[in-house]
């Protein structure tokens, strides 16, 4: 969009001086159905498993320890090489 343009052809904002002003139909979201929305059904339906009690899986766990096993061999390695 230029800097000198006077609206906005996908919004239809419109401006004036250095305000820009929407529609008044745009001033607010009411999305329709956001009373019925469950955060928990959305999270178990789009990753699997619910946020609350879920155990860690174990390839975090695995790629945790494989992290920590090399911190601390490269923390080594330095003192072992500056001794």
């Amino acid at each position: 969009m230029s800097p000198n343009a006077r609206g906005c052809a996908g919004c239809g904002a419109r401006r004036e001086g250095r305000q820009w002003f929407r529609p008044p139909g745009l001033d607010g979201l009411d999305l329709a159905g956001d009373d019925d929305f469950y955060y928990d059904e959305f999270v178990a339906k789009e990753f699997g498993r619910s946020v609350a009690g879920t155990p860690v899986p174990w390839r975090k766990v695995f790629w945790a320890v494989v992290a920590a096993i090399t911190l601390v061999a490269f923390t080594f390695l330095a003192f072992l090489i500056h001794a």
